[in-house]
């Protein structure tokens, strides 16, 4: 079926495209040649380029030194590398429950923080746990500062300050916040905190994890020690390049419109159908985010219908959004299974408009309808044709 429109990108949360002065940073050095590690003047020429990008980060966040900041692939090897640093050191492990799979699921024997009904940590369970915690050992809290399901904001300032009271390291996966609310040291003066790039209109494949100055480390990927012996592997200044740039844009953007925009539409969708459930609106939430369920209508259904539509939304997290079952982000908020099971994430740019928003309500209208009309079945990955081999 061809599409109506131009398709329509709701899904920032998962990937954002690739920002023009990202892509302009990068076709400036596409034609570039060396090894950022390599002595002679091409190397040195690229090394310049790394360092620079290494430079913009430590200055946005108010990083003692850039050193502080080691490039690597990505939220998840960055997340990984903090956890199994502690894990192998026998340390007391908190996360909470509604970390990305990459904090969640790596070490078996962290304990898992509650929250509540709109997503955020229990502050009194946080700390009757970690007054109970051998501090012989080395304790570690990691808390993302922003949920990649719902936007909520975490009140990581506290989470901070009652860690800190019981000699406990503090590790924030802020993937999802850069860019879209203020992050610094100032604020939020953790001991790690993890970034991506193509989350703020750079590159997939690159990251970057901050290490505060002698702070327990160890590498996850060993060999040349080329990131200040922090991780090995030729590193990427492409993907340097781009992340640089695009942190540059990011500090320039407004999102009050997207706010406004959202909230508009969350209050639309809401007369239209007051049985939807927008899940964590009470919390503190960054503009461009919201969890919705649609009443009767399997999430895996709404996407098909939408994408018919030529609109992109999400069952969840990118990273498993093709697994029909509950968001464990929404289970821990303890939404039912049936209702997560309804739930789709919808996360706009700094680009959306009010016609986009128009045209995305105009579709959920008209998806729900047709849902509820049993003689217009919606496309269902239960009920899909098979594929038919090349």
């Amino acid at each position: 079926m061809p599409l109506k429109d131009t398709p329509l990108f709701f899904d920032y949360n998962a990937t954002a495209p690739l920002h023009p002065e990202a892509k302009q940073a990068l076709l400036d050095v596409l034609d570039d040649c060396g090894n950022a590690a390599s002595p002679h003047v091409f190397g040195r020429h690229m090394r310049q380029k790394l360092e620079e990008a290494r430079q913009t980060l430590a200055q946005t966040l108010g990083a003692s030194f850039p050193d502080e900041i080691v490039f690597n692939s990505g939220g998840t090897e960055g997340n990984n590398t903090v956890l199994k640093t502690f894990e192998n050191q026998g340390a007391a492990i908190l996360v909470s429950a509604v970390e990305h799979a990459c904090v969640r699921t790596i070490c078996k024997k962290a304990q898992q923080i509650p929250v509540d009904q709109n997503g955020i940590v229990d502050l009194h369970w946080l700390e009757e746990t970690l007054s109970q915690c051998d501090q012989s050992r080395p304790i570690l809290v990691s808390v993302m500062l922003v949920n990649n399901e719902t936007g909520v904001i975490q009140p990581l300032q506290e989470i901070i300050t009652i860690a800190k009271k019981y000699n406990a390291y503090v590790h924030s996966d802020a993937v999802q916040a850069l860019g879209r609310i203020p992050v610094t040291l100032d604020l939020y003066p953790v001991d790690y905190m993890t970034f991506s790039g193509h989350k703020i209109g750079g590159c997939t494949g690159f990251g970057a994890l901050y290490v505060k100055a002698k702070a327990p480390y160890t590498s996850l990927i060993l060999g040349g020690g080329q990131e200040k012996e922090k991780r090995s592997g030729t590193s990427n200044t492409f993907g340097a390049v781009a992340f640089g740039a695009a942190l540059k844009a990011a500090q320039e953007q407004s999102w009050s419109s997207v706010e406004r925009l959202r909230n508009n539409l969350e209050k639309s969708l809401l007369d239209f159908c007051p049985t939807a459930m927008i899940w964590a609106q009470k919390s503190p939430r960054v503009a461009n985010t919201l969890s919705i369920r649609m009443p009767g209508v399997p999430n895996m259904t709404q996407l098909m219908a939408f994408d018919i539509e030529g609109i992109a939304v999400s069952a969840g997290s990118a990273c498993s959004s093709g697994k029909v079952s509950p968001s464990p982000v929404l289970t821990a908020m303890r939404v039912v299974p049936t209702q997560a099971l309804e739930t789709i994430r919808v996360s706009m740019g700094p680009t959306t408009t009010q016609k986009d928003i128009n045209r995305f309500f105009n579709a959920w209208k008209s998806i729900y309808d047709r849902a509820k009309k049993t003689a217009e079945p919606l496309p269902s990955a239960l009920n899909l044709p098979p594929k038919k081999r090349a």
